[in-house]
């Protein structure tokens, strides 16, 4: 392995700690139909399956089925126009404080927090 190897493979370890240290769910889908490209562990969390179970999978199959619809709006509108979103949704397990932003030309990056709590005081 040369120098730039190492410096690559710290760079990611790096990158992927930081990315699982948040409290947020944060997920990474292909901008063409929602495939989950990466997660942190939080979502991993949340829809209590393995990093590995995800990767590969649509985002709709581990959303609750009556949220689909909502959710689905907030990222067609991002990839339709390019630009970001930020809303508060109420969901089947409670508000959500949820980002949804383009990647490049061909990513979208959810970003979402739980506020039920704030909600409920």
């Amino acid at each position: 392995m040369d120098s730039s190897e190492i410096i690559k493979s710290s760079n990611e370890s790096y990158l992927r700690q930081v990315f699982n240290a948040s409290g947020d769910a944060m997920i990474l889908l292909d901008k063409s139909g929602g495939v989950i490209l990466d997660c942190n562990e939080q979502f991993c969390r949340e829809v209590d399956k393995e990093l590995s179970e995800l990767i590969g999978i649509v985002i709709w199959d581990v959303t609750a089925k009556e949220d689909v619809e909502n959710r689905k709006k907030y990222f067609d509108a991002v990839v339709d126009s390019g630009e970001p979103c930020r809303v508060e949704v109420l969901g089947r397990c409670g508000w959500l404080d949820m980002s949804v932003q383009p990647i490049g030309t061909d990513k979208i990056v959810i970003y979402a927090r739980d506020i039920t709590n704030f909600k409920k005081s």
